[in-house]
């Protein structure tokens, strides 16, 4: 009975006014002026400035919602437990009549009132305004619920995860950062692992995973969703929540019982706890500096130096913390002890070699996609551009000796991002598996792999968005120049259309490998639109048959870029050390005096130039030029490699 009455004690339940009521009725004052008031002002205004109401609740100033869901819960946590975290109050609280577990559930209890009151208050007031006003239009009921719960349920999240910090540590700030990292944790350390496992494991598909949904994997990213109305958080995930929160207020009062009195001030209460942090943080740092060394210098020993460094400052850093000191370089011998731990970690990885040289067998494999590209998520507007899986035999035999080419020469491939690309191999196995892998390689060095594969009509169909369109959904087809010379040609006959579409699916079916890797001479650009969405593709040079059916219709000339509308070109050799000083002023100026420098104005020499150019500007191309057409402030950059550089241009910078 004694203990019941302390309890509910009304100089406890002022002190917790004191201590948090401020938090409350700050979060309720910022919740008012974004929410209520500001929805009352854009509706005074409405016959002024058309009100467009929000998809959501959540899109109203989101970023002020986002930090106040993120930060008054975990304050509130810190402000609320502050007296386990100093002696004296400490001793104070525990020696008075009340069960321990009665004094969390009250604090607990008392935290989670304070954040509801103002989130339910806000909801009131909207609720009172839907009806008076009625704003049917604008909002439903089930949306102010949706927002209710939603904003409730990440602010128990994060409060209870704040509590549960609070019974491990003896230090208000330590309890701040440490809940942010915990709410962090999961999302975190999976994308460390995913990056290290990527440096480390020769074809490990880091790429795809980063982009599995890691953001669910924590409470603080997996808020982010709201911010896009086209995404929700569904019931198993709020159903996963709860159970978090019953976990985490179970654990808070486990841990709470068993915590000692004498743990404040500690940064770490627990001493089986000390030796966890400390490992944690070592090795999470090791990862960092692995990750963060070994992707942006590109080589095996910057990145070992990374998980050294990383390492070190993880180690005692996490001692400095520990024991509230600088003073901890002695402590060479437990270093080593945590070094040696995680050496056999890293070479514990060498048993992964049948992973790194894995190709499943032809007759596993039900169909393989060889891409650049990591897929993501399907919907209408990707199936265009979406690669369909290949699945004839001779395909799938192609990409297996494609692929076993790149891992035999694992040794010798650069990690240069200037001269690689990724390509992604994804198997889709006749059990319903899947295997996957990425490399980064240079493909002019794999020509003989990549030609066959990309020159079979299943793999141009595969990858080129034009075979997806279905001609019952052709609406028309558009052709501009997209330099800014206003010369537009539109096919909207459907006949036409249809026949064009057909012109250009046989077009693309025989271009070059070459001509499909790094095009030469385009006139223009294609838009095809239709009901499916709009597939974009250059007007190549090769595109005769097509070229001949604009020609014959009268279209030919205001579809296509010519010597008619170049004044001249401008055409230096190309050096990176040249470049980079006068390439700026090269298309700021073309006529500006330079060393040997080549202007063209023959018309027959402008059309050979604009047919063997091709469009921007390569560092590996040999000369560059800069094309002013006629129509005055309109200019562009092309370049022209060794194959296709004409002949009287070589002619002239080879003297």
């Amino acid at each position: 009975m004694p203990s019941r009455m302390s309890l509910f004690n009304k100089d406890m339940v002022l002190q917790v006014v004191r201590s948090v009521g401020w938090i409350s009725i700050v979060y309720f004052l910022v919740l008012l002026f974004i929410l209520p008031i500001r929805m009352l002002m854009m509706y005074a205004d409405r016959e002024l400035n058309v009100w467009t109401p929000q998809e959501t609740l959540f899109l109203y100033d989101f970023g002020i919602q986002f930090v106040l869901m993120v930060a008054a819960p975990v304050l509130l946590s810190v402000f609320l437990y502050r007296f386990l975290h100093v002696r004296q109050w400490s001793d104070l609280m525990h020696s008075l009549p009340i069960k321990r577990a009665q004094i969390y559930h009250f604090y607990t209890a008392a935290g989670l009132v304070f954040l509801a009151l103002p989130i339910l208050l806000i909801a009131a007031i909207i609720l009172s305004l839907h009806t008076v006003y009625g704003w049917n239009f604008y909002m439903t009921i089930e949306d102010i619920a949706i927002w209710t719960g939603l904003t409730l349920l990440f602010n128990f999240v994060f409060y209870l995860a704040g509590v549960f910090v609070a019974m491990v540590t003896g230090i208000s700030a330590v309890q701040a950062v440490l809940t942010y990292i915990f709410l962090l944790f999961p999302a975190g350390v999976s994308l460390l692992i995913i990056y290290n496992l990527g440096q480390l494991l020769y074809g490990f598909p880091s790429s795809y995973y980063r982009i599995r949904n890691l953001e669910f994997l924590s409470p603080l990213t997996h808020l982010t969703v709201l911010e896009n109305s086209n995404r929700q958080i569904g019931w198993n995930h709020v159903l996963i929540y709860l159970a978090i929160s019953v976990v985490l207020y179970v654990l808070g009062l486990f841990i709470y019982q068993k915590r000692k009195s004498e743990a404040a001030s500690d940064a770490i209460a627990f001493d089986s706890l000390k030796v966890v942090f400390k490992f944690g943080v070592t090795v999470c740092t090791m990862m960092l500096g692995g990750m963060y060394f070994g992707n942006y210098q590109h080589s095996f020993g910057w990145m070992a130096f990374g998980y050294a460094f990383g390492a070190i400052i993880g180690y005692f850093v996490a001692e400095m913390v520990l024991q509230k000191t600088w003073r901890v370089f002695g402590n060479l011998r437990g270093f080593a002890v945590y070094a040696g731990v995680i050496v056999l970690l890293v070479l514990g990885l060498q048993a992964f070699g049948p992973y790194e040289k894995h190709i499943p067998a032809q007759n596993e494999i039900k169909s393989v996609m060889v891409t650049n590209f990591v897929i993501r998520h399907q919907d209408e507007t990707d199936k265009l551009y979406r690669p369909v899986p290949l699945k004839g035999e001779e395909s799938i035999e192609m990409a297996r000796k494609f692929h076993a080419a790149i891992i035999g020469r694992e040794k010798t491939n650069r990690k240069d991002p200037r001269i690689t690309q990724q390509f992604f191999f994804t198997y889709e196995l006749q059990g319903g598996g899947k295997v996957v892998r990425e490399y980064n390689i240079n493909p002019e060095e794999y020509d003989s792999w990549l030609r066959p594969l990309q020159l079979t009509n299943e793999y141009k169909h595969s990858i080129n968005p034009i075979f997806k369109i279905k001609e019952s959904a052709l609406r028309q087809i558009v052709i501009t120049d997209r330099i800014g010379l206003n010369k537009r040609v539109l096919i909207s006959d459907s006949r036409e259309v249809k026949e064009a579409f057909s012109l250009l699916k046989r077009e693309v079916e025989n271009e070059s490998y070459e001509e499909w890797r790094k095009p030469v001479g385009s006139k223009s650009y294609i838009e095809i639109l239709s009901y499916q969405g709009v597939v974009q593709l250059e007007f190549k040079k090769s595109y005769n048959e097509f070229a001949a059916w604009l020609d014959e219709k009268g279209l030919l000339e205001e579809a296509t870029i010519s010597a008619k509308d170049v004044d001249y070109i401008a055409v230096v050799q190309n050096s990176r050390e040249m470049m980079n000083q006068m390439a700026t002023d090269l298309f700021d100026d073309p006529l500006k005096p330079v060393l040997n420098k080549l202007i063209i104005k023959e018309k027959n020499d402008i059309q050979l130039a604009l047919d063997q150019a091709t469009n921007g500007w390569s560092e590996s191309d040999g000369y560059v030029a800069v094309v002013v057409y006629k129509q005055p402030g309109v200019k562009e950059m092309r370049s022209f490699d060794d194959k296709n550089v004409p002949e009287f241009i070589k002619k002239h910078f080879d003297k």
